[in-house]
């Protein structure tokens, strides 16, 4: 039986040993580099929005990063779960939740571990000698990402309340461009939930005999064929969410007006 420090000799001499500091010739640090500035405008700004607490509702729209509003202090109270004691902004009680799921999501622990070099991309040689992925501490805590999946598939269901409750106006029932916008948004949502490897799992992977289980199969298939499409979806949804809050915002702040079509009055 090996012992731990024989062990750590077989890894290590298990890895490639590259002496230059990279052998490929084509810009590989771009994607890592891109992907890292976008996902850090993205942090920044959902972090200012999340904390600010304010211009997050313009009838009938409420920012996807505030959304579902359980405080009694919510201009658009979705639930009536905490009291008015929560002086601080609504969001932080809902948004470690989405942000627990997309950090741990298994396209963005890529996006940021090669951001991070770690690995950089093949055959570049790795700053970190005794990099063991996320077997052991502390990148093992990764694993909590099927439990925030929950989460985030009924954070999913009640985004499409919000959109349903988009068409809604004081004049009655009809459709503005915010309507569309929080489709769009709740769509790739959905997409991004579900075609996560999690959400394979959750909606079939895990049945033994897919004869038996002809509606789960279905979904397992569906959400199979967008898996592969997930690294597109989860960053279309990540620009969707930002979208629908800054427009939500522009239209608080009476920057301009929801051209909306009234299809059924009061």
């Amino acid at each position: 039986m090996l012992t731990e420090e024989r062990r750590g000799q077989v890894r290590t001499r298990a890895r490639a040993a590259i002496e230059q500091a990279t052998l490929r010739k084509d810009a590989w640090w771009a994607e890592p580099f891109v992907s890292m500035a976008v996902l850090g405008i993205f942090v920044v700004y959902a972090t200012w929005a999340a904390i600010i607490g304010t211009h997050y509702y313009s009838d009938p729209y409420i920012s996807p990063l505030y959304a579902p509003c359980i405080a009694d202090r919510c201009a658009h109270v979705s639930f009536h779960i905490i009291g008015s004691f929560w002086r601080w902004s609504p969001a932080l009680l809902i948004i470690l939740f989405p942000l627990g799921f997309r950090t741990t999501c298994y396209f963005y622990r890529r996006v940021y571990y090669r951001g991070m070099g770690m690995p950089s991309a093949c055959a570049v040689r790795e700053p970190w000698p005794r990099y063991l992925g996320e077997s052991k501490r502390p990148f093992i805590v990764m694993n909590i990402h099927r439990y925030f999946f929950y989460v985030a598939f009924i954070l999913a269901l009640l985004h499409w309340s919000d959109f349903v409750l988009s068409f809604h106006f004081k004049a009655g029932w009809g459709i503005g461009f915010g309507t569309l916008l929080m489709g769009l948004d709740t769509v790739l949502l959905s997409l991004y939930v579900l075609s996560c490897h999690a959400g394979r799992h959750f909606l079939g992977g895990h049945v033994d005999k897919f004869s038996q289980a002809p509606i789960r199969y279905r979904l397992w298939k569906l959400s199979s064929y967008f898996n592969p499409k997930h690294g597109p979806i989860a960053w279309a949804s990540l620009v969707s969410v930002m979208l629908v809050d800054i427009y939500v915002r522009l239209l608080s702040y009476g920057v301009f007006h929801d051209p909306h079509l009234i299809l059924l009055g009061k």
